[in-house]
This record gives structure tokens, sequence and C-alpha cells, in this order.
């Protein structure tokens, strides 16, 4: 049962989670993939984003 609700807790995160960052975050209206020379979502702005704490596996959160 616990396994059962800490799923449905993080499908809720991830979902939340990417509706920020489609919805709300600020960088995709103002990053140039060509001057930049890549997407957002492969950049240091997105790889130190404080919401990949919610949805990193166990033992990613572990090594941090």
């Amino acid at each position: 049962m616990i396994k059962f609700v800490r799923t449905i807790a993080q499908a809720t995160i991830d979902e939340v989670t990417a509706d920020i960052c489609e919805h709300f975050c600020k960088y995709p209206d103002t990053w140039d993939e060509d001057s930049e020379g890549v997407e957002l979502y492969e950049s240091e702005i997105c790889k130190n984003c404080p919401l990949n704490r919610l949805t990193a596996e166990d033992n990613e959160r572990e090594e941090n």
C-alpha cells in the first residue's frame, strides 16, 4: 500500500513539475538554442533547476 501511495504521489509531483516547466518557467521564452549551442533541457539552467530535486530517483537524491 505504501508503495502505491508513493507511486501516486510521485506521479502528481512529476505532473506538477512538468506543468511549471511548460507554463511558468521564464527560460523557454528567452532561450536561443542557436546562440547557446544546446537545447534548453540540456543546459545548465535545467540541470540545476530546483524542481529536479522533486523528480530525482531515490539513488540520485542520496548522492546530493
